[in-house]
């Protein structure tokens, strides 16, 4: 089944890659500057066999139709291997697992008062 994708094709030459946040069975995600003003995540896949080309089409999918202020906002990607990631908005505290993690240690974490 072919799916159209309407998404903003963003050049290599338009992101400053910065340090690396996390990597993971799929690729990494580093912060990066888009056009030299945007703290951006930059998500790139490895592309190295059909399962990984299947999830990078399904999360640019689904990210290309969701537009809300609760959602990441995908502000475009690229799909030319070898250079194939998403650039998405910058989520200064982390990622929603370390969020969630966080509240749920200190909310089973007993608190000593003096």
């Amino acid at each position: 089944m072919e799916t159209s994708l309407t998404f903003e094709q963003i050049d290599p030459l338009e992101i400053e890659e910065r340090e690396i946040l996390g990597k993971g069975s799929f690729g990494l995600v580093c912060r990066a500057v888009l056009r030299g003003d945007r703290d951006v995540a930059l998500k790139v896949f490895h592309q190295q066999t059909e399962s990984e080309r299947s999830a990078f089409i399904t999360e640019l999918t689904q990210l290309s139709r969701v537009s809300h202020p609760n959602i990441i906002k995908l502000f475009g990607a690229s799909a030319k291997p070898p250079n194939v990631y998403l650039v998405m908005e910058f989520a200064e505290c982390g990622s929603l697992y370390k969020v969630s993690a966080f509240i749920t240690w200190y909310k089973l974490t007993p608190m000593n008062y003096i």
